[in-house]
């Protein structure tokens, strides 16, 4: 399995008191052993897609999907997620999710890692809330490779609070799982 990343643009600085970098977008592509694409993801489209290749070595999309950003820094509903090389932020900014190139979803704060997902090396490619209250991290091919096993939840919510604690919250505001950190 090889990954390679082609910077396709440059992302400008948001105006805001948060420490929000200047980063270049960046189109990450998956290759099996016969050197064909198997999956992308685009951190500048927001788009993610799968491919195989059939018996005849023809190229085939398998799936492909947009995920609009997260609703607040801070925030993330039923719907939204993040790609390959994308951050959500605490509202004050001192802490930050981020769902690295490496495929591990990793909670950071001023002491460095706090939590993980412990999927590094895999090819996750999506991190998504999903509207039965279910967090889920998916791979290429739309294989859920972690989850914080919260479905049955609808209307559930994401939020990465000032104090470093990564939870999801029911509909009524109840706790349903957390970080612990």
């Amino acid at each position: 399995m090889q990954v390679r990343t082609l910077c396709v643009a440059l992302g400008l600085m948001a105006a805001s008191a948060l420490p929000v970098p200047v980063s270049a977008g960046t189109t990450n592509y998956f290759y099996d052993a016969q050197g064909r694409v198997t999956g992308a993801t685009s951190t500048t489209a927001s788009q993610v897609g799968a491919y195989f290749s059939d018996n005849a070595d023809n190229r085939n999309a398998l799936s492909h999907a947009s995920l609009p950003a997260p609703a607040a820094l801070y925030l993330m509903n039923a719907g939204q997620g993040l790609l390959r090389n994308q951050t959500m932020w605490s509202q004050d900014g001192r802490y930050e999710l981020v769902l690295q190139g490496d495929g591990n979803l990793v909670l950071y704060g001023p002491s460095g890692a706090l939590w993980s997902s412990a999927t590094s090396g895999t090819q996750a490619a999506y991190l998504v809330m999903q509207g039965d209250g279910n967090l889920v991290l998916y791979d290429v091919q739309s294989k859920a490779l972690w989850s914080s096993q919260t479905s049955g939840n609808a209307g559930a919510y994401l939020a990465l609070q000032t104090d470093g604690n990564l939870v999801v919250y029911s509909a009524s505001n109840a706790a349903v799982w957390n970080t612990g950190t």
